[in-house]
Parts: C-alpha cells; sequence; structure tokens
C-alpha cells in the first residue's frame, strides 16, 4: 500500500498541486490567458478547469511519473519501439501548449487579428533578429557542451578521490545507447524536437511564471528516466546554462540553438565514439 502511494497516489497530487501552482503564478505574474479570466465565449471557470486538467495529466506522465519510477527496472524491447513513440513527450508538451493557447485565446472578441501574432509572443519566440539569436545560439552551445562536459569530468574526479567513485555511473544507460544507434536523420530529428519543444515549454512557457531555479527543477526531473542520478548533474548544469540565456536574450531561439548543439553532439559524436573505445 505505501509502494503504491509512492508511486502512484503522491506523483499524481504532485502534478496538480504544481499545475495550479504554475496557473497561479501566472496570475501574479499578469500572464494569465485572458480566456480564464474573461467570460467571453466559454466561461472563465470551464476553461480554466479543462486546461488544468490536462496539465496536471500531462505533468504526471512527462514529469512526476518519471520521478516515481526512477530506481525500478522496467525491461523494454527497445528494438520494437515505433519511430513515433520517441517523441511522445513532446507531443504531449506540444499539446498542452496548443491546449493552453486554443483555451486561453481562442474564441475572444477582443483577439480577432492578433490570434497569428499572439502565440509568437506567449511562449517566447518574438525576437526582431532570429538569425543573429540562431548564430549566437550555435556558438554558446558548442562552449556549452565543452564547459558541462569538463565540469562534469572534474566532479566525476572529485568524487572519484573522494572514494565515492560507485557512485558514478558504470555504464552508458540502456536507453542512450539505443538512441545512438539510430539512423543519422532521426537522431538529428531527436536533437531538433529536443531543443524546439522543451526549451519553448520549459523557457518560454514555465519559466517567465515560476522562475529560472522551479522551471529547471522540472526540466531536471523530466530527465530522470535515464535512471543515472549522476548524469543529473549535467542536465542541471545545462538546464540552467539554458535559462540564464534565455532570460538573456529575452527569447528562446538562442537557447533552443544551444539545446540543439548539445543533443545533436551527444548522439552524433560523443555516445558513438565512447561506445566504439568501450566495445
Amino acid at each position: 500500500m505505501t509502494d503504491l502511494l509512492f508511486r502512484l497516489l503522491l506523483p499524481i497530487l504532485l502534478a496538480a498541486a504544481t499545475a495550479w501552482a504554475i496557473d497561479f503564478a501566472g496570475v501574479r505574474r499578469r500572464l494569465q490567458a485572458p480566456g480564464f479570466l474573461d467570460t467571453a465565449g466559454l466561461s472563465a471557470g470551464p476553461r480554466r478547469a479543462s486546461f488544468l486538467f490536462l496539465f496536471s495529466i500531462v505533468l504526471f506522465l512527462t514529469v512526476f511519473q518519471a520521478v516515481a519510477m526512477f530506481g525500478v527496472e522496467v525491461e523494454t524491447d527497445l528494438s520494437q519501439v515505433p519511430t513515433w513513440q520517441l517523441f511522445w513527450v513532446h507531443w504531449m508538451l506540444v499539446g498542452v501548449l496548443s491546449a493552453w493557447y486554443l483555451l486561453g485565446f481562442g474564441g475572444l472578441p477582443q483577439m480577432r487579428g492578433r490570434l497569428s501574432k499572439e502565440w509568437v509572443q506567449q511562449f517566447g519566440l518574438a525576437t526582431p533578429n532570429v538569425g543573429g539569436e540562431v548564430l549566437l545560439g550555435l556558438g554558446l552551445g558548442i562552449v556549452g557542451w565543452v564547459a558541462v562536459l569538463v565540469l562534469v569530468t572534474a566532479i566525476g574526479m572529485l568524487v572519484t578521490v573522494l572514494g565515492g567513485g560507485e557512485a558514478l555511473p558504470q555504464e552508458v544507460p540502456q536507453t542512450i545507447v539505443w538512441m545512438a544507434s539510430l539512423s543519422i536523420p532521426l537522431r538529428l530529428m531527436i536533437a531538433v524536437s529536443a531543443g524546439v519543444v522543451e526549451e519553448v515549454f520549459f523557457r518560454g512557457f514555465l519559466q517567465p511564471r515560476i522562475g529560472i531555479w522551479p522551471s529547471s527543477a522540472l526540466f531536471v526531473l523530466a530527465h530522470m528516466s535515464y535512471g543515472q542520478p549522476f548524469l543529473l548533474i549535467g542536465i542541471s548544469l545545462l538546464s540552467v546554462g539554458f535559462a540564464f540565456l534565455a532570460r538573456w536574450r529575452g527569447n528562446v531561439w538562442a537557447s533552443i540553438t544551444a539545446h540543439f548543439v548539445f543533443d545533436a553532439v551527444q548522439l552524433l559524436v560523443l555516445i558513438p565514439a565512447a561506445l566504439r573505445v568501450m566495445t
């Protein structure tokens, strides 16, 4: 019973509480969607309640379920996983953002003629110079990849010197090994999808509402499915770096590009090279 409470009920409650807290933070920071506060069209109550219900489900499936299952060995034949399932988390994040946008802005008289531009503003994509932001992200992505690699290596060496070598990963997670074995176009698609969707959701949508540290914490928790606590150090460093980059630039284009660069280098170069050395 205790295990069931931890594995199922507690994550559900955490997801619902987090969804409500994010919504409340949006109200406090005047970032609430007008459809959740306006009685035009559907009443504000059903719109807001519908979104919070969906948001709670998505947070449970993408963030808190991974927390609940941390440390649990699940046997999965990765060779049988269909291609679409590689992107199911990203599709859910896109779905909940779309629901927030449509429920919060669709069907309102005051939004007529503005919907085509509003989503760019709402998700951190507004900038007068997309090309310049992308170029900046390319450079910072490479610098950030080197910096994180050096920092994580240094931390690993320090842990080993202090006698905690058993806490370091003894092997590459099978999920990452499998992803590195996919075709190059598919790995590029994964890197692009992660860069765009995760940055728009965590940095474009969540960060303005709840701040850098809570949004970064949710980002890290969402990556706990790798099952390697030490890897979360690198993910944490990356998340905070992307967060401050988005705050500095006032949009997510540079962080999208930097995120893509990091994932692409990992999936296309570093992990395949490491696996060849290890085997």
